[in-house]
């Protein structure tokens, strides 16, 4: 490991730009005071401190319905990329009836989820967000879906 000296202050705080994610990082610190003499006397090096990433999970990607109905969606994602960093990660999976507004349809930890009581020949909007103790996912992908007629027609997914 190669150390470098980024700032000398006489605060107990300082601060730096991170060029990499936070949970790569490694830092440890020195105590100068000033000697009877006026010159500077130093501690031994800390130990070695490390920062959690706190950054909030990803969002899920490749969002698909598994299977439809007239009534039913099953529908399933891939774990986020960070999903390794959120020990406590849970998915929320909305949805919307045509351009309503969404609804919290549950939460789950497993990369799949069953959506029942859908409307024959319907377009629903569905969403999952990802969500750990570090805070919510951005961005989170809309999958555009219209369930099946009574007689099993239909039935297109497209994700947008």
């Amino acid at each position: 490991v190669t150390w470098k000296q980024l700032e000398v202050t006489t605060n107990t705080t300082a601060s730096t730009k991170a060029t990499v994610p936070l949970a790569k990082l490694r830092w440890r610190v020195k105590c100068a005071r000033a000697g009877d003499d006026g010159t500077k006397l130093w501690s031994d090096w800390s130990h070695v401190a490390t920062f959690n990433d706190l950054s909030p999970p990803e969002p899920p990607v490749q969002i698909s319905v598994s299977k439809l109905t007239a009534n039913f969606a099953g529908v399933e994602w891939s774990h986020v990329l960070n999903s390794k960093s959120h020990p406590k990660l849970v998915y929320k999976i909305f949805l919307a009836e045509r351009e309503g507004a969404m609804q919290l349809m549950g939460v789950t930890k497993n990369n799949r989820f069953e959506v029942p009581g859908l409307k024959p020949q319907t377009m629903y909007r569905l969403s999952v967000h990802s969500e750990s103790e570090n805070g919510v996912s951005q961005r989170n992908p809309i999958l555009r879906f219209t369930t099946k007629t009574e007689a099993d027609g239909g039935g297109d997914t497209s994700p947008s």
